[in-house]
């Protein structure tokens, strides 16, 4: 990729995107140039996501433009924005594990020579990229043998292969350590200053932003709050403007305190001790029987990870989970799941269902062997009276015995309940729980979590991006940063968005 020194730069006019009835980015307008490296900040929801996917093709708005240099730009997939030189590097590493370097980073764009692959010039090209980050690596290495950061760097080397004139990065120094991210920012710098590129930046570490990038805007509520030279604006105008206005939720009661206390039987009934693990340092909490814990944090900032390594699925390296009492370990989920755990994902359609099978089949699937006679024969029919009645007590509605794949997203969320619920759990841990489903849909989620703590005595804990649901569900709330724990958990009694907010950005936490 040749460099340049003449300016140029990439407009986003009047840029609006509609969800439904809801903007997800309401007419904005802001000026990337070329050489720069733009940082882009805005609390969850703030429309952060959706002006990345906009500007990579993923997205077509519903009203403004893209203008590049003196060219309007119209996508209708990420190929297109590929070939205008717009390439995104996302927080999830895409480049497969099980390949060479030099296969990764042409990928889908091989060299050829006739009708062969011409592996020399492949390589001889995969060299230079990665001299362009800073990597001293064999390019015949599996991916797999590489550490996360020179994974992260040679995303950036296979966006740079494609002749890339603007360089989306999504969260880049999420899996970094403190090291690390100062090496990706030092390359960014140099790649934005001798390939004239326009690098935007989304993270929402504030002090790294101000530290790496010439200009940052602030989002919130899908609109541009701010939008200035770093070398202008302080840490605490930066925060004030990511923390943006909203309302003192309204559904707290005055009673709410009491009411907790009196339902809590067990405070210490689930509790982590300074646990370390992969992304996760100092863990340490308690949770009541009965209680709704809430997980607060930004993207990255370990909530999930959190409810993963509870399940089983990532390992303890220091630490203790205690449950009733008596110090668990985990190898699996399977030996969660015997412990009374049940986990509920953010991602239904991967990880919640099998849908071909109808309601009933998923909502037993994890407990089959309650129907079996003998433990070999399955009796069809009890398991389906019991079936029925677990979807019927949470008022699933739609053809119950075509496959779920067909209800609708909320209805998919209760059947994924009543089969959480049929396992008769001490502990749920939920993950994002009312993702993609109507606000209708949210509410009678909400009471059957409710009702769960309340009348069957469960332990809860769940994440969630959205603060009014943290705050319409939590008894409690725990803060999370950069994959640790923030203070103590916080009563939500009288919490505010606001609050939360803040508490998410700032280091020391709550109090």
């Amino acid at each position: 990729m040749k460099s340049s020194t003449s300016s140029w730069s990439l407009s986003v006019n009047h840029l609006t995107m509609k969800f439904g009835s809801s903007k997800a980015l309401d007419d904005i307008s802001v000026e990337f140039n070329s050489g720069e490296i733009h940082g882009v900040v805005g609390h969850n929801g703030a429309g952060k996501s959706t002006l990345l996917q906009i500007l990579s093709g993923a997205l077509s708005p519903t009203n403004g433009e893209l203008v590049m240099g003196d060219q309007k730009l119209e996508f209708d997939e990420p190929s297109k924005a590929l070939e205008a030189g717009i390439a995104c590097v996302y927080q999830e590493l895409s480049l497969p594990m099980n390949l060479p370097v030099y296969q990764c980073l042409f990928l889908g764009h091989e060299i050829t020579s006739g009708i062969f692959t011409n592996k020399k010039k492949m390589k001889d090209e995969s060299k230079r990229l990665c001299a362009l980050v800073g990597l001293d690596i064999d390019v015949n290495v599996i991916l797999e043998n590489l550490s996360v950061a020179q994974r992260q760097l040679l995303e950036i080397a296979a966006a740079l292969g494609r002749n890339t004139k603007v360089l989306l990065l999504d969260e880049p120094t999420t899996a970094l350590e403190p090291n690390q991210v100062e090496i990706l920012f030092e390359i960014i710098r140099k790649l934005a200053k001798e390939q004239n590129l326009i690098v935007l930046l989304v993270d929402h570490k504030l002090d790294e932003i101000l530290s790496v990038c010439n200009k940052v805007t602030a989002l919130a509520d899908g609109k541009v709050i701010l939008s200035r030279k770093t070398s202008e604006i302080t840490l605490e105008q930066l925060t004030e403007a990511v923390i943006g206005t909203a309302r003192k939720h309204s559904e707290v009661s005055d009673k709410k305190s009491q009411q907790v206390e009196q339902k809590i039987t067990n405070g210490n009934y689930f509790e982590a001790k300074n646990i370390e693990a992969e992304g996760l340092h100092d863990i340490s909490f308690t949770v009541g029987q009965g209680e709704i814990l809430g997980i607060y944090g930004l993207n990255g900032s370990g909530r999930s990870r959190l409810l993963r390594l509870l399940y089983g699925d990532l390992k303890i390296e220091l630490g203790q989970l205690i449950i009733d009492g008596k110090v668990m370990r985990f190898n699996n989920p399977q030996d969660a799941f015997n412990s009374g755990i049940a986990y509920l994902s953010e991602e239904r359609k991967r990880d919640g269902f099998v849908p071909l099978m109808n309601s009933g089949e998923n909502v037993t699937l994890p407990i089959l062997k309650l129907f079996k006679r003998l433990r070999i024969i399955l009796n069809h029919q009890s398991r389906k009276v019991f079936a029925d009645n677990q979807i019927n007590n949470l008022s699933v509605r739609g053809n119950l015995k075509g496959p779920i794949s067909r209800l609708s997203g909320g209805n998919q969320q209760k059947v994924l309940f009543a089969k959480v619920l049929a396992q008769k759990p001490k502990v749920v841990l939920l993950d994002e729980p009312t993702k993609g489903i109507d606000i209708g849909a949210k509410r009678e989620i909400y009471e059957i979590i409710k009702q769960a703590a309340t009348k069957d005595n469960v332990t809860v804990l769940v994440v969630s991006s959205e603060e009014e649901e943290i705050l319409t569900l939590a008894d409690n709330v725990l803060i999370m940063k950069s994959g640790k724990v923030i203070g103590e958990k916080i009563n939500s009694t009288g919490l505010s968005i606001i609050d939360l907010r803040r508490f998410s950005l700032v280091s020391s936490g709550a109090k």
